[in-house]
C-alpha cells in the first residue's frame, strides 16, 4: 500500500529551488494550504497533485512511500 508523504513533496520543491509561496501561486491554492500539505496536516486532492508534479517536473508517483499494511 502507498501513501502521500510530505517530506517527499517538500524535497521535491526544494531540490527545483522554487520557494513555498511561488508554488502556490502556480498551481492555484494559498501558501497555507501548501504548508499543510509538506507538514502533513492535509493531503493534496489528486487535481492538485498532478498540478504540483507538472510545476516541479516530477512524477506523481514519486510523493509517495510504501507502507506496510497491519493487520486487522
Amino acid at each position: 500500500m502507498s501513501e502521500f508523504s510530505a517530506q517527499r513533496l517538500r524535497e521535491a520543491r526544494e531540490r527545483r529551488h522554487i520557494a513555498r509561496e511561488n508554488l502556490a501561486i502556480k498551481i492555484g491554492r494559498s501558501y497555507a494550504t501548501v504548508a499543510s500539505y509538506e507538514q502533513g496536516y492535509n493531503v493534496p486532492p489528486i487535481a492538485t497533485l498532478c498540478r504540483i508534479a507538472d510545476e516541479l517536473d516530477v512524477p506523481i508517483e514519486s510523493f509517495f512511500v510504501e507502507v506496510d499494511e497491519v493487520p486487522a
